[in-house]
């Protein structure tokens, strides 16, 4: 028997419990106890954890002392804005100004700041102008995780808003956290929809960067939202027009607007505010007529004399919109300047009355009228098709106080920068050296925007001399990556320029960049490009290999000598990676033969030639290919094999031979063992308390995430309690099985405890190849009901009735009508809750005669 106690510091709670506090222990077995930390303050807390032996006598084995330390702590969640600085009180959300019916976003944070896993909720103060689908749902944080959190103002009236996001952490009463929210929301009569907001105060056209004479288009929607009339009209800003720039909104309607940036010079808005005029109008026929804007046209067919009035008519139009844009941006101009302010606007300069418009006078009188038809007369037959703009309906201004109160107007605000741009290249040739035909030498260089607007490139190459045109990247041994992409400004990239030649040849090219919106003047970046190409008289289709550049290679091995001197640069490589022993791993390849005349090849090993004390046993390499005759311009397949006995990296130098040319090259077979990806979905289970008899189910997933299948066999040896034949408390199924590749095997756990313990097991699973099993441990416990009854006896004392025999309850002599009463106790002496139910079991024949006068309660 063993006593285990715990002691904790003098002066402290008890903060440390241990169950069970006896146990017996046979030899050579193990008994599992568990210790309870149940802190009582946020502070540390030490004790010492004593198993000492009954009766024991050996000092050195009599008596375990362990020390005990644990630090009590709550649960907390800190809740922050990501705009705001921590540590500053309550958090603020403060939202945008919003329209009313529209909805702004932003996001919460929420840190779990401590060490123990955190499960908490959120609640708000519902008003229905703030929203957050994350109230009043559980949530949970591992220590030091975050969680962003969504919150939505979406106000339906106009107005100032507040309210709070709670914050409520369970076990931790005093992590109650605020986060207070706050919005306001406008009305507007006529409303901008589909742009970005800007800023509180208006929506954004934020065009960027744009390229001098490339044209930029944003679309977004004007909304009538009250029950009159409006007209509109977009005011110029150099460089942005509008489609339609004069229309009619009527009450409910929406309509599309294409707002297009575009300009012939430089030209830079840093959120240009673009001014919307917008009038209440009424109409002044009988019937609101359909909608209007200036985008609407009707063709006609006009004659001579009809024509030269419509330009003329077109022309006073043209010069009176010029006029009236010059002056608004005289006035913008005036209002910019910070000199003026506070000052009225000037008046126009007076017009010139000796001006054009007496160039585009009408004619008068009976005259005019008469050359017009004698016009006509002259040329009855010939036309002009011309797009005249319908007619805008009949309508009168509102002024203030008629119709629908007026509320804020909307406000737009332009951002665009219109500039030429620049590229920079220092390299301006770039001369390979000689190249052996099927191999790649590359070259990088950068490429540099200096320019202050974000610039797009395109390389392509060009024959060498001028006028031959350009010649298509496959077309050319010389290939460019990124062949095209944007450089913002001040920005850097890296261009690689590669020789590839497949023919033996110089070569010469130019590599050219087409980049749009280059500053006059200017040349794009342009290159020279040359190479020669050599014909090699074999070439290897082999990957490149750094087993030995990267230093992978163990300085331990030795070279093809059997010494540890440095191998010959020339070395090729070829790398296996088996998975697993005794697993045959096959590489191919293919050499080729450029030349115009046959040749023989010879492989040799140069374990072989050396006639090591390898040669006549195990060899984990083998060429299937030892010799064979290439004929010009075709190829030969090579064919090694390697088949690994150990885990251990193996080597092998072999090398390669034409005897006719004279030419030999040394290759390096490398060999490294892999543990093959194959595991368990867990390395755990506990099963829980089960009643004894009871069986428990869970399924475990062996997982292979290799492309080749693998068998695995279950020991159970490692986890059967009984005989080879007998039951056990643990069975798996299936005991063995192939896992297919790159897929996954259940594996069936039961577990039916036939003893009143605590159980562990460790269950061994072998995968083919791989050096060690997997282990899966599996935990349970069996308990059986521990439970009694107690009838009250004489003088008060309780009897315990036995289950295996009756026991007569003796109610005495008692009077008709007269109650006595005998209390029965259930009690529980185990460790797990049961439930417990009486019944009055009356023989048959008793019953037929009459219901006895007993009762049981409850």
């Amino acid at each position: 028997p063993v006593l285990v106690r715990q002691e904790a510091a003098q002066g402290a709670p008890l903060a440390f419990e241990v169950e069970p506090k006896r146990c017996v222990i046979p030899p050579h077995e193990h008994r599992y106890v568990t210790l309870f930390f149940n802190p009582h303050a946020m502070a540390t807390h030490t004790g010492v954890f004593e198993a000492e032996v009954e009766h024991g006598t050996d000092p050195a084995t009599r008596l375990l002392a362990v020390d005990l330390l644990g630090e009590g702590t709550l649960p907390h969640v800190v809740a922050s804005v990501p705009s705001s600085t921590p540590g500053e009180g309550q958090p603020q959300l403060q939202f945008a100004r919003v329209m009313v019916g529209r909805a702004i976003r932003r996001q919460v944070r929420l840190h779990n700041a401590g060490i123990l896993p955190a499960s908490f909720s959120l609640a708000m103060q519902s008003d229905g102008q703030f929203l957050c689908e994350a109230v009043e749902e559980p949530m949970s944080l591992p220590p030091n995780e975050i969680r962003m959190v969504e919150v939505t103002f979406q106000p339906s009236e106009a107005g100032d808003f507040k309210s709070a996001l709670s914050l409520s952490v369970v076990d931790n009463a005093f992590d109650a956290t605020q986060v207070q929210l706050s919005g306001e929301a406008f009305v507007q009569d006529v409303a901008v929809e589909g742009l970005m907001n800007g800023d509180a105060e208006g929506d954004a056209l934020n065009y960027s960067d744009v390229g001098v004479g490339l044209a930029k288009s944003i679309n977004f929607t004007l909304h009538n939202y009250s029950s009159t009339p409006y007209r509109f009209e977009w005011e110029s800003l150099p460089g942005l027009t509008f489609a339609p720039g004069v229309g009619h909104l009527l009450p409910g309607a929406a309509k599309q607007v294409v707002a297009t940036f575009l300009s012939a010079e430089p030209l830079e808005h840093d959120a240009a505010e673009v001014a919307l005029q917008l009038t209440k109008v009424r109409y002044t026929q009988a019937e609101t007529p359909a909608d209007w804007d200036d985008s609407m046209t009707t063709a006609q067919w006009l004659t001579d004399a009809e024509y030269r009035l419509w330009q003329r008519d077109e022309a006073v139009a043209a010069k009176a919109a010029a006029a009236v844009r010059a002056e608004n941006e005289r006035i913008r101009a005036w209002n910019a300047d910070p000199k003026n302010q506070g000052k009225p606007v000037p008046p126009p300069p007076a017009a010139d009355e000796d001006g054009d418009e007496a160039e585009v006078e009408p004619p008068e009188g009976a005259d005019g009228e008469a050359a017009q038809r004698s016009e006509e007369a002259a040329s009855p037959a010939k036309r002009h098709r011309v797009v005249k703009v319908d007619p805008e309906p009949a309508y009168e201004a509102l002024t203030d106080g008629e119709g629908d109160d007026m509320t804020a107007r909307p406000k737009v605000f332009a951002t665009a920068r219109c500039a030429h741009g620049w590229l920079e290249s220092e390299t301006s040739s770039v001369n390979f050296k000689p190249t052996m035909m099927f191999q790649t030498r590359t070259f990088s260089f950068p490429l540099a925007n200096t320019g202050p607007v974000a610039m797009d490139f395109a390389w392509s190459v060009a024959a060498a001399g001028p006028g031959q045109g350009h010649v298509g990247v496959s077309n050319a041994p010389f290939s460019i990556a990124p062949e095209a992409g944007t450089i913002p400004p001040g920005g850097t990239q890296q261009i690689q320029v590669s020789f590839s030649p497949e023919e033996v040849d110089s070569y010469t090219r130019r590599l050219v960049c087409a980049c749009d919106n280059l500053e006059p003047g200017r040349e794009p970046p342009t290159l020279a490009l040359s190479g020669r190409a050599t014909r090699p008289f074999c070439h290897f289709e082999l990957s490149d290999s750094d087993y030995l550049s990267s230093g992978r290679r163990s300085p331990e091995m030795p070279g093809p000598d059997g010494s540890l001197a440095p191998l010959d640069p020339s070395t090729r490589t070829i790398e296996f990676e088996s998975l697993g022993t005794r697993v045959r791993n096959t590489r191919r390849f293919f050499i080729v033969n450029p030349t115009n005349v046959p040749y023989e090849f010879l492989w040799e090993s140069e374990q072989e030639l050396r006639g090591g004390a390898d040669v006549l046993g195990h060899r984990p390499f083998r060429c299937n290919t030892r010799k064979g005759m290439v004929q010009p311009g075709r190829k030969y397949e090579m064919v090694f094999e390697f088949t690994p006995e150990s885990a251990e990296t193996a080597e092998s130098f072999w090398r390669f031979r034409i005897p006719s040319l004279k030419i030999e090259v040394p290759f390096l077979l490398a060999g490294s063992i892999a543990e093959p990806n194959v595991t368990l979905d867990r390395t755990r289970h506990n099963f829980g308390p089960r009643l004894l008899g009871q069986t428990a189910r869970e399924v475990v997933n062996i997982v292979n995430t290799e492309h080749i299948p693998f068998a695995f066999v279950v020991d159970r040896s490692s986890f059967a309690t009984g005989g080879p034949r007998s039951e056990s408390m643990v069975e798996v199924s299936p005991l063995r099985g192939t896992v297919g590749p790159n897929s996954s095997l259940p594996l069936e756990i039961s577990f039916r405890p036939t003893l009143e313990q605590r159980y562990n097991f460790n269950v061994d699973v072998s995968v083919r190849n791989k050096t060690r099993p997997l282990v899966l441990n599996l935990k349970g416990e069996g308990y059986v009901i521990h439970g009694g009854l107690l009838l009250e006896g004489g003088a008060g004392r309780p009897i315990e009735l036995s289950p295996h025999s009756p026991t007569v309850v003796d109610f005495g002599a008692v009077h008709i009508n007269d109650r006595v009463t005998k209390q029965l106790t259930v009690v529980n002496s185990g460790r797990y809750t049961f439930d417990a139910s009486m019944s009055l079991l009356v023989p048959p024949s008793e019953g037929r005669r009459r219901p006895p006068p007993l009762t049981i309660v409850p």
